[in-house]
């Protein structure tokens, strides 16, 4: 409620009681000076007010009761979920065959996949991954450069990647922490989980992967490793 709402509403109170009293007034002085008409209008004001009372009262007993949103538990986590990515217009296909209690390959609107699941050693969360693969023409590269230089853009992506908002974990073979992939997640307490915050956590997920694609890039430009091809 905004201030000009409040003071219309307080202004319209005051008046009203004002010109209340005034009336009351008014009828007691007419009557005490024997007006005839002052009793049957205060009984028709009395009527009147006890009509109105009961209308209202009538009106708050058949008011609409708002049911409360149902609580998100390890039992309908699923289906809350589904509901939800359904309605942000997601493409989702739930994953069988799986370690985890339940797991959706959500498409996003860019095309970028992501994959939602809850894993039985943490089942008070639902975790949100994303995966970044470096294309098998810069993996080859990547494998030929010096130990150095693959540690080096190793540390650039792990530097880049450690100011964004979520978890991650940059994926190497040996020798030299040789880049492969760039896995960032997110985890949501069951709890607490709601359409928005799930859309949330797939908004910062979605950036974190294309903020991994775009730092592997640049860092192997940096290290003159590569041309231009991009990732997969």
């Amino acid at each position: 409620m905004d201030l000009h709402t409040v003071l219309d509403s307080t202004v319209g109170k005051i008046i009203g009681s004002l010109l209340a009293s005034a009336g009351a007034t008014m009828l007691a002085w007419l009557k005490r000076k024997g007006w005839p008409w002052a009793t049957p209008i205060l009984y028709g004001l009395g009527a009147f007010s006890l009509i109105i009372s009961g209308l209202i009262g009538l009106q708050w007993w058949l008011r609409p009761i708002e049911k409360p949103p149902e609580r998100i538990t390890s039992a309908n986590v699923e289906a809350h979920i589904r509901d939800w990515l359904d309605a942000f217009g997601l493409g989702v296909q739930r994953q069988e065959g799986s370690a985890s209690d339940l797991v959706f390959a959500v498409t996003l609107h860019n095309n970028n996949h992501v994959m939602v699941s809850r894993n039985r050693q943490r089942d008070r969360y639902i975790t949100l991954q994303g995966k970044i693969n470096v294309s098998a023409e810069h993996a080859a590269i990547i494998a030929k450069v010096p130990a150095g230089q693959a540690m080096r853009l190793y540390d650039e992506i792990t530097l880049e990647m450690a100011r964004s908002k979520v978890g991650f974990a940059v994926v190497t073979t040996p020798p030299g922490a040789r880049v492969q992939a760039v896995v960032v997640t997110k985890g949501l307490l069951i709890d607490d989980l709601t359409g928005d915050i799930l859309a949330k956590g797939l908004d910062e997920i979605d950036s974190g992967m294309v903020l991994a694609k775009h730092t592997i890039r640049l860092a192997l430009a940096n290290t003159h490793a590569v041309g231009t091809t991009l990732l997969q």
